[in-house]
């Protein structure tokens, strides 16, 4: 009986935060938000305080307000399961962000979620749109690598196949490709899938040297893609440096930093690294 008063009274709170946020208290909205979040949160009702956090944040994004931030940290901390925020939310954030043209940040989103294909329809769209001639290679790689050190190979693989799919450039070719980079991802992909060997893993690497100096911080994607799946000892001082790299991105994500775009985004959109040691 408890339990079923506490859901009508979740509903009760719902129609009156859209109410509020229709008639323009965001304000009001979000304090109630804050208020009743901590109230369900000390009683240990955590699916309420979820689904407030969820709704309202939902509520609030459609009337284009400054929420995502509080939200996602709610959701994590509602949650051990979900330490980077709940992956529903990133993903209307990334489709926002996408419709709005912002791809580094509809990126950004996008890595917190499962959702290759959508995922590689918007870094399509980004390369065509804001790529120089020769760089739609980078901007699936960066994405392909991101979800690896995230320890998603399912959705690195969906992203990959379909953008290579998708893209004017590649479509109907490959693999293998023309393009030296996008065969390193392939066969990086291959190996991962077929639990490869370190040393496999390293003449790979030693193999495609100059395609991946293309760009700096491919290798240390690189070197915490060979912690996670081929047994890679870490360097001396690659703790202090993943460490900086984290920081860097729950920052972005946490304090609303974003705003970089394309592929030059590869390091403000760092890797989540320590936490999924």
């Amino acid at each position: 009986m408890a339990a079923k008063s506490r859901s009508g009274g979740t509903q009760r709170v719902l129609q009156k935060l859209s109410k509020s946020i229709e008639d323009g208290e965001y304000y009001e909205a979000h304090q109630l938000i804050r208020t009743l979040y901590f109230r369900y949160k000390s009683q240990k009702s955590y699916d309420e305080a979820l689904e407030i956090v969820h709704n309202g944040a939902c509520l609030l994004l459609k009337h284009k307000q400054e929420f995502v931030t509080e939200a996602i940290k709610w959701t994590s901390e509602t949650d051990p399961s979900l330490k980077y925020g709940h992956p529903e939310l990133h993903l209307m954030c990334a489709l926002s962000l996408w419709k709005e043209k912002n791809f580094g940040d509809s990126q950004y989103h996008f890595l917190f979620t499962s959702d290759g294909q959508q995922c590689a329809a918007m870094l399509v769209e980004s390369a065509t749109t804001l790529g120089f001639p020769g760089e739609s290679d980078l901007f699936v790689t960066q994405a392909v690598l991101q979800f690896l050190c995230l320890q998603n190979p399912c959705t690195a693989n969906l992203v990959f196949f379909k953008y290579t799919a998708q893209h004017p450039d590649f479509s109907g070719i490959g693999p293998p490709y023309q393009k030296p980079l996008l065969n390193f991802v392939w066969f990086l992909l291959l190996v991962i899938e077929r639990r490869g060997t370190l040393n496999q893993f390293t003449v790979l690497c030693e193999k495609y040297q100059p395609s991946i100096e293309r760009d700096p911080v491919y290798k240390e994607y690189l070197d915490r893609i060979g912690q996670l799946f081929f047994g890679l000892p870490p360097k001396p001082s690659n703790k202090g440096m993943m460490g900086g790299i984290l920081g860097d991105l729950m920052q972005s994500l946490m304090g609303g930093g974003e705003g970089n775009s394309g592929a030059s985004t590869s390091t403000a959109m760092s890797i989540a690294s320590e936490e999924v040691d």
